[in-house]
């Protein structure tokens, strides 16, 4: 699916595309319609650098996670970690 947004001229909000699709993405992780792995896929980046970003977008990356989820990405970065 392309979703194309036409944003009027006098809508200045000094924001390239990149920060468009950033606070988009952002807005679909917190509300759990995706992943951050998903959504760093669709901007066409690293998953790291998602998240590294998603302060400046809004949201934490510490915000809504469980204690499975922290054990599951623990467990993950022990694994790039070897």
């Amino acid at each position: 699916m392309k979703i194309e947004i036409n944003i009027p001229p006098d809508v200045n909000l000094n924001l390239s595309e990149f920060d468009y699709k950033m606070i988009l993405g952002v807005s679909l992780c917190e509300k759990d319609y995706m992943s951050s792995g998903l959504a760093a896929e669709i901007l066409g980046i690293p998953r790291a650098d998602f998240l590294r970003n998603m302060g400046r977008y809004g949201m934490s990356i510490f915000e809504n996670l469980t204690e499975e989820a922290v054990k599951k990405e623990a467990k993950v970065a022990v694994q790039y970690a070897r």
